[in-house]
């Protein structure tokens, strides 16, 4: 993310010698102590010579639009319908372009950019040329716009290292747009609307940071695991109702999940094995239950389960965490049961203190309960899981067997109009028969 921390608002001349001419009086910086080039800013562009930083110029017209000879250029508060390849490609050493708060619907990307970064300017589409394999872009950050798809042709950025789409209006999220994007490492695509991704059989070797927080997804792809080298993968705030965390196994680098806020269920049938976890967040996920049994977590450092409805955590696999010191849980706002923090205090630290109106005791500065953790309880509340759990299955596979059912009733109503078109034809068949016979007695 590019902030602005130090601005030195220049403006725009205009010399009528061969058409118009952008200038740049004065530079600015958006970081204290850079020792980058400064950026030329062109700012409140006049909204009556709007038409003359397009591209679709009226062909009578023979104004031309030229930027300054800079290589870091910044659009500030500006109007322009087309911010065309034509009018890029008129500074021919330009490497890093910022457009701020303006109108920018559209926007080509030309291959001598390195750094492109557009920010709340209604940008909705992209032009990324097929016809140009030399394209020289490795950060690409397209935030708070209006951009409903990711553009076409990403594959040809070979040199991309980072790509943010965070606040855009994405529905649809398929993995086929990064092949080929061996240099990728982070991608981020916050506060969009998607609630459908595939991987299908992609590999990003250098991938190592995916943000698909605050969206629609209401499921995670079986084969997550192709994402080989992720280190971070951040999908809070979605509609995940369950995940087997099972399927995370492959993923031998993970260090930081956070599946929080999502109202979940948390589950395994097989070993859960993650070697470099160190963070996991579940806060406010409303579990009634964590069961831990067989996770192996030797590296987790930090355990985030605030605002849930748990009074203790089964098979809490204290033994797996290595011997890196404590295990740092920060579980305010749930209702633990005394005797079970009372029991963790070696190998866990407790963080926080939720402060009930009127809790009688604290065990680690933790507000608990008493007479609430015993074997039978636990065995009924592992059965109440269980049933949870088996809903949701159930529910899902009500679903799926609906849409079969859809399917087959369809089919059958295809069969039956094929049926009434082979009965036609037979018919038609007979009555050239007759025309036939009747030809012959003539």
């Amino acid at each position: 993310m590019l902030l602005v921390a130090l601005l030195s608002f220049a403006f725009v001349t205009i010399t009528p010698a061969s058409g118009l001419q952008l200038k740049c009086t004065e530079n600015l910086t958006f970081k204290k102590n850079e020792t980058s080039d400064p950026f030329c800013l062109i700012r409140d562009y006049p909204e009556s010579d709007e038409n003359l930083v397009s591209s679709e110029v009226n062909a009578t017209t023979t104004v031309s639009v030229r930027l300054p000879f800079y290589p870091r250029i910044c659009f500030y508060d500006v109007m322009i319908k087309h911010l065309s390849g034509e009018i890029l490609l008129t500074d021919t050493c330009l490497t890093d372009l910022i457009v701020y708060y303006s109108t920018v619907p559209k926007m080509d990307l030309v291959p001598i950019i390195q750094t492109c970064a557009v920010h709340a300017s209604t940008l909705q589409q992209i032009v990324i040329d097929p016809g140009n394999q030399q394209y020289n872009l490795r950060v690409l950050n397209v935030t708070s716009n209006e951009m409903k798809q990711l553009p076409d042709h990403l594959h040809l950025l070979k040199l991309l290292e980072s790509i943010d789409f965070n606040d855009n209006q994405i529905e649809v999220l398929n993995f086929d747009s990064f092949k080929g994007l061996g240099l990728l490492k982070s991608i981020y695509l916050e506060k969009n609307k998607i609630c459908e991704w595939y991987l299908n059989s992609i590999s990003l070797p250098s991938l190592v940071k995916l943000n698909v927080a605050n969206n629609a997804i209401q499921w995670i792809p079986n084969n997550v695991s192709l994402l080989a080298s992720l280190e971070e993968l951040n999908l809070r705030k979605n509609k995940l109702q369950f995940v087997e965390m099972s399927i995370f196994n492959r993923l031998i680098h993970l260090k930081q999940l956070d599946l929080s806020e999502n109202q979940l269920l948390i589950g395994s049938i097989a070993p859960v094995v993650l070697p470099s976890l160190e963070m996991l967040a579940l806060k406010n996920c409303a579990l009634p239950e964590l069961d831990m049994y067989r996770w192996k977590l030797p590296k987790l450092r930090l355990l985030y389960l605030q605002a849930n409805r748990l009074q203790y955590i089964n098979h809490f696999p204290e033994d797996s965490f290595g011997e890196r010191g404590k295990l740092e849980l920060h579980g305010t706002e749930n209702r633990w049961s005394c005797t079970w923090l009372q029991q963790r205090k070696n190998r866990v630290m407790f963080v926080g203190r939720q402060d009930y109106q009127h809790c009688s005791k604290y065990v680690h500065k933790v507000c608990c309960f008493e007479g609430d953790y015993n074997l039978e309880y636990r065995a009924d509340q592992r059965v109440q899981a269980v049933k949870n759990q088996n809903r949701q299955i159930f529910r899902e596979l009500g679903e799926q067997r609906e849409m079969i059912r859809q399917m087959g009733s369809k089919v059958e109503r295809l069969e039956a109009a094929m049926a009434g078109v082979e009965k036609k034809i037979d018919e038609t068949v007979e009555l050239v028969k007759s025309f036939v016979k009747q030809l012959e007695n003539i």
